[in-house]
């Protein structure tokens, strides 16, 4: 068995080999999938660990989790905290 990260990592791993029979992959260029998904390493491990006690409803960048708060007609919505600890802010690319 292995942990939730070392599976992200793995299937980041596999998506960047280059094989005859694979349509595609990820380019060397591209940072490992939890900096691209602008998530921090040792956050995201605390968050998928402790689910049930820091989030309810969804899970996410504290600005989406507003958003969604609002479109569900409610003030906030449980996790905005841990959103913000575990999700950076993504420039534009």
């Amino acid at each position: 068995a292995f942990s939730y990260l070392d599976y992200l990592e793995l299937v980041d791993w596999s998506g960047r080999a280059i094989r005859d029979d694979k349509a595609g992959a990820i380019a060397d260029n591209l940072p490992p999938i939890l900096a691209r998904l602008g998530i921090e390493q040792h956050g995201w491990l605390d968050m998928i660990n402790h689910y049930d006690q820091r989030f309810f409803r969804a899970v996410g960048a504290m600005d989406k989790l507003k958003q969604f708060a609002h479109q569900l007609g409610q003030c906030w919505m449980k996790g905005q905290s841990m959103g913000k600890c575990v999700y950076k802010q993504l420039l534009p690319t």
